[in-house]
Parts: C-alpha cells; sequence; structure tokens
C-alpha cells in the first residue's frame, strides 16, 4: 500500500474527522497548486465592491488552506469570508473587494494556496479630460448685433 495504510495511498472520501486536517495523505507536504490568475477588472466605479473570476485550483495532491488578504474569498459559490478556507483540487476560488476612492488608483486582494499566490487587481476609472466632461466647457449662444432704430 503506496503512501499508507489506506490503499493508493488515499485517504476515503469523509474520514478526516472534526478538527484534523492533514497536510497530505502521503506524510509529506502537499503538492502547491499550478498557478491560477483573476482577471483583472478595469474602469471600476469609486468605492465599489467587485467580485473577481472564478479561478479553478488544479494540481493538489491534498486539501489545503486558502488564505486572503485585503479582502474576503469563498470557494464553489459559498459563503464570503476573510478566514481562511480549506480547498481541493477542482474548486472554484473567487476573491472580492472594495475599489479605491481615487480615480486611476490600483486596489488588490490576495490569496494564497501552498505558497502560490493569485492577485485580483482592481482599477479605477480616470478622471475625462476637461474638453471631454460634461459641462466643462459652456456653448453660449452667438446673437448678432442689431442696431437700434434711432
Amino acid at each position: 500500500m503506496a503512501g499508507g495504510f489506506f490503499p493508493e495511498g488515499h485517504f476515503p472520501e469523509g474520514y478526516f474527522p472534526d478538527g484534523y486536517f492533514p497536510e497530505s495523505d502521503d506524510g509529506g507536504s502537499a503538492t502547491p497548486p499550478v498557478q491560477f490568475y483573476f482577471e483583472t477588472r478595469f474602469k471600476a466605479d469609486l468605492s465599489t465592491q467587485y467580485e473577481s473570476s472564478e479561478a479553478e485550483i488544479l494540481g493538489l495532491t491534498a486539501p489545503s488552506i486558502s488564505t486572503v488578504a485585503n479582502g474576503e474569498q469563498r470557494i464553489n459559490g459559498g459563503e464570503w469570508t476573510s478566514a481562511p478556507l480549506i480547498v481541493s483540487n477542482g474548486d472554484a476560488l473567487q476573491v472580492r473587494r472594495d475599489s479605491s476612492d481615487t480615480p486611476g488608483a490600483q486596489a488588490q486582494a490576495t490569496a494564497t494556496i501552498e505558497g502560490v499566490v493569485g492577485v485580483y487587481v482592481i482599477v479605477t476609472d480616470e478622471p475625462a479630460p476637461a474638453a471631454e466632461r460634461p459641462g466643462a466647457w459652456k456653448r453660449r449662444a452667438v446673437i448678432p448685433y442689431q442696431r437700434r432704430a434711432a
């Protein structure tokens, strides 16, 4: 029996007792996931909460812990939390956070699993140049000069 006392070195579904979480089923540490990515959000409104795209977590050989910085995370459409979560191979990870309150600025949320980091970036919209802003230039009506009759 390779990797332990279970066939093929894998724990059966639901084996883990409450509060017990092994790093891997072969006595070593879990294999880190393949690099995962979140799509960058451009032209975001100021001070608005945005959710990332889902990143599929692949390459894990055992359940692992996902932590999030500067935001919240959820697995497979579950509840949002800033606490660490247990992720398994094939899970869909999503993060969210508020955009900056400054035009043209970036805000980031970072998820980390087994040392592999995925960053979600939100870029707020730049202010339009003065000539393109509504109401920036007032058009004045030109009234032709008329002579008064004497």
